[in-house]
């Protein structure tokens, strides 16, 4: 009978000793990617549990594959330039490429391990490599990518799409040529065309004038893309009949690549 309650005995104190038991077993499971954001040029990647602070991978680790259409659809693979860092289960790549003016794009996550600081758990576990399989979600407000000033016609074109039935009123626009203010006209001042903005002046711009355009955000009628993501206040400078390639930055025509103050 003794025996019996001490076999009893036993295995209720196993029992109870079995979760402290499993909570000290070695954690051998590598952390797995679950989602991912692409807002602007940063790609954050967000994993189901808290990774190594310490151990960051270079930029040459990360890069995006974008698709987007062009007689069916074009595949761009985009390596990252950096910074990355690494917060809690988040990590942070910046110099993401961003996409083709005025395109659709779709954004996917790629990440091999390098020979050093591979991403890994606070365990030591080592991330496996992400194919370019994980699409992120999109969560970039529309930005200008170029300006163009032709006569009495300044075009800017954004990264996406714009909502075409939330024109903003000349009002929210400031055009400077040279160091003097710019009418817009009064009939049609302002016009949407898919990815292009298109403000119209009351006069012609000499070729070779520089332009600055600011855009305050209005309470009404903002610019935004068909998603309802609203376009900062922004200032964009240009040079009538120029351009800029904005990832060589080398002059061509008519275009100027646009740098931005955002408010």
């Amino acid at each position: 009978m003794k025996f019996v309650r001490m076999v009893a005995l036993l295995a209720a104190v196993a029992t109870a000793l079995a979760p402290f038991a499993a909570a000290q077993a070695p954690d051998t499971t590598p952390p797995t990617l679950v989602r991912g954001e692409i807002d602007g040029t940063t790609m954050t990647l967000y994993f189901n549990e808290a990774l190594d602070g310490t151990s960051v991978p270079a930029a040459r680790a990360f890069r995006t594959t974008v698709r987007f259409p062009c007689n069916g659809h074009c595949t761009l693979n985009c390596w990252a330039k950096g910074p990355v860092e690494i917060s809690g289960n988040k990590v942070m790549v910046g110099g993401i490429r961003r996409a083709s003016p005025g395109y659709r794009a779709w954004f996917y996550a790629y990440y091999t391990s390098i020979a050093v600081n591979k991403l890994r758990d606070v365990a030591g576990n080592e991330v496996r490599d992400i194919p370019p399989m994980m699409e992120l979600t999109n969560i970039s407000k529309p930005s200008v990518s170029l300006i163009a000033v032709s006569g009495t016609v300044v075009t800017l074109t954004f990264d996406t799409q714009l909502d075409t039935s939330s024109k903003p009123a000349a009002s929210a626009f400031t055009v400077t040529v040279g160091n003097s203010p710019a009418s817009l006209a009064t009939t049609d001042p302002v016009e949407i065309d898919g990815a292009r903005l298109k403000l119209n002046l009351a006069s012609a711009v000499a070729s070779g004038a520089s332009v600055k355009v600011s855009y305050t955000k209005p309470a009404s009628n903002p610019l935004q893309d068909p998603a309802g993501n609203q376009v900062k206040s922004y200032q964009v400078d240009g040079i009538a009949g120029r351009t800029v390639n904005p990832d060589c930055g080398k002059w061509a025509s008519p275009f100027q690549a646009a740098s931005f103050q955002a408010a």
